[in-house]
């Protein structure tokens, strides 16, 4: 499958670029929310805080994560291009797929095969580089042809 060249300026499309500025936002948030909170967490025999306050600190940082995912939902929802859509749609579902994988291969292997556990944001650390990794390919790819 050949794609046209692009005729938007640094090849995204205008949907594309909101998302990114998004995406650009909610990682900003969360550079700014998680360190205060892991050493409030470091430092909890000098700063006490009691439930829910934990709770409640504790999801702070996967608020801003949780909005990067859900952009991903609402960029599909605005992306005109239909190829454009359709390559996106390839990365997540690709992204998905190794990440679930690591999970179920991961998760027997501690349960069954003596291996530590791991957190289980982990997981969304390798949908995120996997997701990543594949549209650098798809990049590649199309470029090439």
């Amino acid at each position: 499958m050949t794609r046209p060249a692009s005729k938007h300026s640094a090849g995204f499309t205008p949907a594309q670029r909101v998302h990114n500025r998004r995406s650009l936002i909610a990682l900003g948030v969360y550079a700014l929310v998680l360190p205060p909170i892991v050493w409030l967490h470091a430092h909890a025999d000098i700063y006490p805080l009691q439930q829910p306050w934990v709770a409640l600190l504790a999801l702070v940082p996967a608020l801003p994560l949780i909005a990067i995912f859900a952009n991903f939902a609402r960029y599909l929802t605005e992306e005109g291009d239909e190829y454009v859509r359709m390559m996106v749609v390839r990365q997540i579902l690709v992204a998905t797929t190794v990440a679930m994988c690591c999970a179920v291969v991961w998760g027997f292997l501690s349960e069954l095969g003596g291996m530590q556990p791991i957190a289980n944001y982990w997981i969304a650390v390798v949908w995120v580089v996997a997701q990543s990794t594949c549209g650098t390919i798809q990049r590649l790819r199309n470029r090439g042809e």
